[in-house]
């Protein structure tokens, strides 16, 4: 009997397979992150190069647009935090008076 009939027509070893997912999580995180670069890279030569066409260096370019990108995401935080910390206090009332409405009801249920 050959190996492959012993495992079910597959001819790797039953120790590859714990051995293959930990190896896709590790290469997986690898090609996201080579992934972000590529996008990135992409996003930043137009405006690097528009930037360069008017007199700036190419690396004073690219600093200026990751800080431009970097000053939105900031402003974007700044703008949204009071609205989710508002209604993160709206939800943690509601579901305190809801709590304390049903909690009689579950303290009746019997349990055997």
């Amino acid at each position: 009997m050959d190996i492959s009939a012993r495992h079910g027509g597959d001819s790797r070893p039953r120790f590859c397979r714990p051995l293959l997912l930990a190896s896709l999580s590790v290469f997986y995180q690898v090609v996201f992150i080579l992934f972000i670069a590529i996008v990135l890279g992409t996003v930043i030569r137009p405006a690097a190069t528009w930037f360069n066409h008017r007199g700036l260096s190419r690396l004073a370019g690219v600093v200026l647009v990751y800080l431009l990108i970097l000053a939105f995401f900031i402003g974007f935080v700044f703008l949204l935090f009071p609205l989710i910390a508002k209604q993160g206090a709206t939800i943690a009332a509601a579901f305190q008076d809801t709590t304390k409405a049903c909690a009689p009801g579950w303290l009746a249920i019997p349990i055997n």
